[in-house]
This record gives C-alpha cells, structure tokens and sequence, in this order.
C-alpha cells in the first residue's frame, strides 16, 4: 500500500471516529434539542442552535485531525477492523496477528509522542509496516484455509493406504496391460502425495516464519524508540525501510509459493486468493 493511500485511508477512519465519538453526538444532541424544545439561543432564534452545532462539530473535528494522539488511534482501529485477529482460527497464527498488531500500535504512539524531522522520519518508516500486518494476516488465513479443507485431510489418510493396495495389486497382476494401468495410477497417486506433502511442509514453514517475523518486527520496534531518542540518523531509518522491505517481500513470496504448490497440484482452496 502506498504512502498516498495510508493516509487517505487513515484520514477516512480518522473523520469516522470523530463523527461517532461521544463528543461529537453530544454536539449534535445539544443543538437538537435546542431547536426541539424551542429554546432561545444568546436571545437569537432557536435556529441558531443549528450553527452553532455546525460549528462546534466542525472545530471538533479539525481538532482531531490536528491531534496526533487521537490520529494514532483512529489508525490502529482501522487495522484492527481490517486485519481482525478474530477471524483467524488457528490460536497460534491468531496469536502472532495480535502481537504484530500491538506492535503496530505501539510504533504508532510512540511517533505521535514526537514531533519535527525525527516524526516524519518515523510516520515515513512506519508507513511500510501496514504491508507487513497484511502478509501476517495473509498467512494467517492460509493456514486456516489449509487445515480446514476436509478434501485435504481425507487424503491424508488415504493417499498412503491407496499406494499401498496398489503397490500389492501390481505385485500380484500377470497381465501385462493391466500392470501399465495400475503402474500409471501409481504414478498419478505418488504425485499427487508428493504435491500434498509439499504443501504441508510449506504451510509449516509459514506457520514458523510467523514466529521469525514477529521477532523481526519487535527488533524493529526498538530500533524506532532508539530513534525516538537519539539524533536522526538517515542511514539507521534506510537501514530500518529495507529491513522491513525485506520481511515483507519473504512473506509474500511465503504465501506465492503455497499458492503455486496448490495451483499445481488436485487442490483448488479457493480462499487462498483472498
């Protein structure tokens, strides 16, 4: 996600939260019932209630774009409303998506602690990470998707006893051509255990990288509050860009290949291409 595209999406969820914010209905319940129950406003008509309502929303919310704190917050409810660890049902993956979240909103307080050139060379590196906690979330959801498809582990168990029944009828036929026959399914069937096994050993392996990435991106954090707190230094924020461009392009060629080893073998798990 670009960094134009952050921030037109985080100042769509700032403006929400400060339209819904109790603040802001307090406002408009106030004015309406000042029209309501016909109740003068400073001697003027009733009807100014109306603009003072329009006014007092509006300062209100260009108040909240103008605070860094309540920014950070509206940003970390957008990502959790978008990547909600809710909807993973492995508890270990679920686990890493909400730590890798805290992790994020955690960056995101601390830049809102700081302000001049140290806070755009903050906003800048955090930005990256949005693309990270969706690769987490990606993952996540493959392994989901991995261990609940019921044709995957049917096979599991099945695979194995088909070879071998085959293996024992090839043994036993006498006929030639039946022999090609069986001998072509054994192929097929080793191939497709081949394919399955595969893929369980990337899904594995993903399901470690989550605990590698999750590291990666604590260290990443501390290397923030370290800038938080020393002199900006340009080469340790390039330094901390190309380390999380780097954690991002590994997940994503993570969940690339498990989607090719599924593209090319009997398994078509549709929810993979979310």
């Amino acid at each position: 996600m670009s960094d134009r595209e952050l921030r037109r999406r985080a100042g769509r969820a700032i403006f929400r939260n400060a339209v819904i914010s109790p603040q802001s209905l307090s406002i408009l319940v106030i004015a309406l019932m000042g029209v309501l129950l016909n109740i003068s406003f400073l001697g003027l008509d009733p009807a100014a209630w109306l603009i003072f309502g329009a006014i007092a929303e509006l300062l209100y919310v260009g108040f909240t774009f103008s605070d860094p704190h309540a920014a950070s917050a509206a940003v970390s409810r957008m990502f959790r409303r978008e990547f909600d660890p809710r909807t993973v049902r492995n508890q270990h993956a679920r686990q890493r998506l909400e730590q890798a979240l805290e992790y994020y909103n955690q960056m995101s307080r601390l830049a809102a602690q700081t302000s001049g050139a140290r806070r755009v060379q903050m906003d800048a590196t955090i930005s990256r990470v949005d693309d990270w906690i969706e690769s987490i979330y990606r993952i996540a959801h493959r392994i989901d998707n991995y261990e609940e498809n019921d044709l995957i582990n049917r096979d599991r168990l099945r695979v194995p006893n088909d070879l071998k029944v085959m293996r024992q009828r090839l043994s036993s036929e006498p006929d030639e051509s039946i022999r090609e026959e069986i001998e072509e399914s054994i192929r097929m069937k080793e191939t497709q255990w081949r394919n399955l096994q595969d893929l369980d050993a990337y899904v594995k392996r993903a399901d470690v990288q989550l605990d590698a990435t999750l590291t990666a991106l604590g260290t990443i954090f501390a290397q923030l509050q370290l800038m938080d707190s020393k002199a900006i230094d340009n080469s340790r924020a390039a330094r901390l860009k190309e380390k999380i461009d780097e954690e991002v392009l590994s997940l994503r060629d993570t969940i690339d290949t498990i989607d090719d080893v599924q593209a090319h073998s009997l398994y078509t798990l549709s929810a993979y291409s979310e």
